[in-house]
């Protein structure tokens, strides 16, 4: 896999894929530049080499082929420009782009174009003419067959992997590939059903599964326990139990909880056997707390997907802050991954103690349960 350093940049025009699809306030501003720090390094390499730039990205979820203002990546350039201390030149369409040496050049959300979705080669054919070398750096949206990913790689140009595409794979060798052992995994958010093939191929590979947040109610429910009006999924109870039992011994679930009780009493610490019928699991409680950070502090490379609690309500935020200041403070490798797990580092305010925060969302969840991502395939990594 060739990287930006194995070019020469000098009056060349790099046409980098990029991840943009930030979130947006409700007047359209960015909410969250995470993704634009991300993106800027290789922006900042091109242009510090005496190139230019052509920036493709998608932005949220627009009808293929549609203009919707609200989806459109001018609303970023302000924000972007201030980033890199460079002017961004918009254009809303492909036709006389021009780009120039020198010069970034952002181009409308790829969405907006009829074929990109389907991998159309002649949209692809399109994107090429505008540059010298096809620089891959969404990893975000590597696991997607798309005309500005895949396409792009087919039309003949050198292709390479971007700084932040290097990065993730960099980092993600450290916890799938080149590991330092005691792995511990540590997974939240609300359905297991969206993590079930990450916990199955994560299984294999660590030596703790530590695991919070509504998911962990699915599992709960498994074992035999009254989970009350928690949030569970009743049709993942076959999965659930599969793995359950293919992670004996080395899966962790909470032994005690913060609930909203039945009457509406936020904030209340039991165990699990003292749920009562109503009652809502919205945090893991401070005995958890304390045995999932002992473990983590026995780590040496750690892997965090999704937060263990209602962490944006202060009465079911200590668990998931425990968890950030065990992660930020043990003596591991530690990577990151996931808007909500980023949201709460952040919160904590231990981001500057992880060693890797990945943005790659979705194909990051398939890099974890091992599939082929192709946006990688394509890199030849």
């Amino acid at each position: 896999m060739k990287t930006l350093a194995d070019f020469d940049w000098r009056g060349k025009i790099a046409i980098i894929r990029a991840d943009l699809n930030v979130p947006q306030t409700a007047n359209g501003e960015v909410a969250d530049d995470t993704r634009l720090v991300a993106a800027s390094g290789s922006v900042r390499t091109i242009l510090n080499g005496g190139g230019g730039v052509v920036l493709l990205s998608h932005l949220g979820r627009p009808q293929e082929g549609k203009i919707e203002k609200e989806f459109s990546l001018e609303s970023i350039v302000p924000a972007f420009s201030l980033l890199l201390q460079h002017p961004i030149r918009f254009a809303p369409t492909l036709e006389n782009a021009g780009p120039a040496v020198g010069e970034v050049l952002l181009l409308e959300n790829t969405r907006f174009n009829v074929g990109e979705k389907n991998d159309d080669g002649n949209l692809a054919r399109r994107y090429a003419a505008l540059g010298d070398i096809f620089v891959m750096d969404a990893f975000a949206s590597a696991h997607r067959a798309e005309a500005s990913v895949t396409g792009l790689a087919r039309c003949g140009l050198p292709v390479c992997a971007g700084g932040l595409v290097e990065a993730e794979l960099n980092g993600l060798t450290r916890i799938v590939g080149q590991i330092e052992r005691p792995l511990v995994g540590i997974f939240g958010g609300a359905k297991i059903s969206t993590k079930l093939a990450v916990l199955q191929h994560m299984a294999e590979l660590c030596d703790t599964l530590l695991i919070g947040g509504g998911m962990a109610n699915t599992l709960l429910l498994a074992q035999g326990y009254n989970v009350g009006a928690s949030l569970v999924q009743e049709d993942m109870q076959a999965e659930a139990q599969a793995v359950l039992s293919a992670t004996q011994g080395r899966l962790v679930l909470p032994q005690d909880v913060v609930i909203q009780t039945a009457d509406g009493t936020a904030g209340q610490q039991c165990t699990l056997e003292q749920i009562n019928r109503g009652d809502v699991i919205l945090d893991i409680g401070s005995a958890s707390s304390q045995h999932y950070s002992a473990i983590i502090k026995q780590a040496k490379t750690i892997l965090w997907n999704g937060p263990v609690g209602l962490f944006e309500q202060e009465p079911y935020a200590a668990g998931t802050n425990a968890i950030a200041h065990a992660v930020a403070t043990a003596p591991a490798y530690s990577l990151v991954g996931g808007a909500d797990t980023i949201a709460a580092v952040r919160a904590a305010e231990v981001t500057e103690q992880i060693n890797y925060i990945s943005t790659g969302g979705g194909a990051l969840l398939e890099y974890l349960a091992g599939k082929t991502l192709p946006g990688l395939v394509a890199l030849g990594a």
